[in-house]
């Protein structure tokens, strides 16, 4: 899974330096602008530059959004493959790599008991809205951090 992660990462970095954009993250009607994924982090405003989503081994969806806001963080959902309506379970991944020291390492942070909602989902998109408390518990650590109203409108990737 870790190796996944990474590829998506790395995927998400050439998309955002080839693709940055100013979007607000909705349409003049207020709907979601296709590969949206953003949220309350620690109270804050937060706001990929691009997300994406892939279908894992046909159970399972991953859902992911990366911004720059003076280190590379991530928001990743893994959850099942459900129908549209309102579900608990899945993991929800918050990981933070500090630019101006990348071989510092990451800090990871996670949950496995997220609240998502499945607005719509179809061949080529998933849509919904996401919240979970994400815990970093290596070294001794019990670090957290709250990701509320989250949503999000991405396209599959496969």
């Amino acid at each position: 899974m870790s190796k996944l992660f990474a590829i998506v990462l790395v995927v998400l970095s050439v998309i955002f330096i080839a693709s940055c954009s100013s979007d607000s993250g909705t349409n003049n009607s207020g709907e979601m602008i296709l590969g949206t994924l953003e949220a309350k982090l620690d109270g804050k405003t937060w706001k990929s530059q691009q997300a994406l989503a892939s279908k894992i081994g046909g159970a399972m969806y991953q859902i992911t959004g990366a911004a720059i806001t003076g280190a590379t963080e991530t928001i990743t959902l893994t959850i099942p493959k459900v129908e549209a309506g309102t579900h608990t379970g899945g993991i929800g991944n918050v990981n933070v790599i500090d630019i101006s020291n990348p071989m510092a390492g990451q800090k990871a942070y996670s949950n496995t008991n997220v609240t998502y909602t499945i607005s719509n989902v179809t061949d080529e998109e998933i849509s919904g809205s996401f919240s979970f408390v994400a815990t970093n518990t290596a070294q001794g650590q019990s670090d957290t951090r709250k990701v509320e109203s989250g949503r999000f409108r991405v396209k599959f990737v496969n």
